[in-house]
């Protein structure tokens, strides 16, 4: 085996598919479910739509990875490719969850804009930072293609940068949004950052997706569940109302 691909191999044997292959399970769960329920059709139930793809494109694409870096030789460019869409897609889905909040507050038309585009610059600088740096081999990620440190340090840099953005928004505008939802919001999201330590301790990176799966599942059950009374086989008359549209 050569020198790289030992080194990939080494990286890669810390890592278990099992995480993300629930991840990747459960979000196939939540279509069906939600598919099988009436749910309103709002905005911010679109933007939750759309935060399920971006965890799941995350785990995919993390398996894939994980396989290719046990490949002798490795195929360098793939490895590179795939990491940049994985960490693209967590980064759109914490602007995603940053949208959601944006959107669930009502905030006015012009600050809700300002800050969309904030979120948005954020994403587009760490996605071209990502790909230059990997094309180009710039900087941190001249160690790009051997233990994916420089990926580390700026999957650390865009994850802080978001959490403490949707911080600021939560007490910036916590008026504006039911206190029951922001804890249940706020403790998931919390008990995902303290996984993200533990794992970060141990040199994993088995259940980084599963992290951002925790606030999908508040969301689902706090904001968009409705579920059917079993003795009559119906829901609310917000299902009803969705429903005749």
């Amino acid at each position: 085996m050569s020198e790289s691909a030992s080194v990939l191999s080494g990286y890669a044997e810390n890592y278990s598919q099992t995480g993300d292959i629930i991840v990747v399970a459960m979000c196939i769960l939540f279509v069906i479910l939600i598919r099988s329920s009436f749910v309103n059709r709002t905005n911010s139930f679109r933007i939750f739509c759309v935060m399920l793809v971006t965890i799941a494109v995350a785990a995919y694409s993390s398996i894939i990875l994980h396989m290719l870096l046990s490949v002798d030789p490795p195929p360098h460019t793939v490895i590179t490719a795939l990491r940049i869409l994985h960490h693209a897609a967590l980064f759109a889905n914490l602007f995603l969850f940053s949208a959601y909040f944006i959107e669930t507050m009502h905030i006015e038309a012009r600050k809700r804009r300002y800050y969309l585009t904030v979120g948005s610059i954020a994403l587009a600088a760490l996605i071209l930072y990502m790909s230059v740096g990997a094309v180009f081999d710039l900087g941190a990620f001249r160690s790009v293609r051997t233990d994916g440190q420089a990926w580390v340090q700026v999957f650390n840099a865009g994850y802080l940068f978001f959490v403490s953005f949707v911080a600021y928004l939560s007490i910036r505008y916590r008026g504006r949004i039911y206190r029951q939802v922001a804890v249940g919001v706020l403790a998931s999201s919390g008990i995902a950052f303290l996984l993200l330590i533990i794992q970060s301790y141990h040199r994993q990176s088995s259940y980084t997706a599963a992290s951002f799966l925790f606030p999908a599942v508040s969301l689902l059950y706090l904001v968009h569940a409705n579920p059917y009374d079993l003795e009559l086989g119906a829901v609310n008359v917000s299902g009803f109302e969705d429903y005749i549209q």
